[in-house]
């Protein structure tokens, strides 16, 4: 069985990519431009493809880029790490995350690089495994990086996975 089509696609990363597309429809965003951070094999690019204008992919990793291309997302790819965004400020209006920052060499890092991307107005959704502490939700409640949090709802997932939650951070207007 393939990274693709195992077991924890099915019960961990669908239904936190489920939870993602569903809190859109929630939370009104601008459809001009999204980029999924940790993008992996593109699951979540391919259910956003020709929702947004633009759509781009970042993940370090060149085999999980590779498969996202040949699994058909028609995203841009760009290898990059979390913590260091080749991307303008302010050009994305949704920033997307899911189940990557567990991988961050530094989450604080990666955070401020969602919110430096994230347009005025913008949202950034965040899905993670429930593991212990949220840093995305404690950065946001310390008034960090420009973010507040808008919702935080737990994802379907079953089986032997960790709970996972889904947590929707909106740019504040006065930064």
């Amino acid at each position: 069985m393939s990274y693709e089509h195992s077991d924890l696609q099915r019960l961990l990363f669908d239904p936190v990519h489920a939870t993602v597309v569903a809190e859109l429809g929630r939370h009104v965003v601008d459809r001009s431009a999204v980029v999924d951070v940790g993008c992996g094999t593109g699951r979540l690019l391919r259910r956003l493809d020709g929702v947004f204008a633009t759509s781009v992919g970042v993940d370090p990793a060149s085999g999980m880029l590779v498969a996202a291309r040949r699994l058909g997302t028609r995203a841009g790819l760009v290898r990059a790490g979390a913590e260091r965004l080749p991307l303008g400020d302010r050009s994305f209006s949704l920033v997307t995350t899911t189940l990557s920052a567990r991988h961050w060499s530094d989450v604080n890092a990666g955070l401020a690089e969602l919110a430096r991307v994230l347009a005025p107005g913008g949202l950034v959704v965040v899905g993670e495994a429930r593991t212990g502490r949220t840093p995305f939700v404690d950065a946001a409640v310390a008034g960090r990086h420009g973010l507040d949090v808008v919702a935080c709802v737990p994802a379907p997932v079953r089986g032997p996975v960790p709970p996972a939650d889904v947590v929707t951070l909106r740019r504040t207007p006065r930064r």
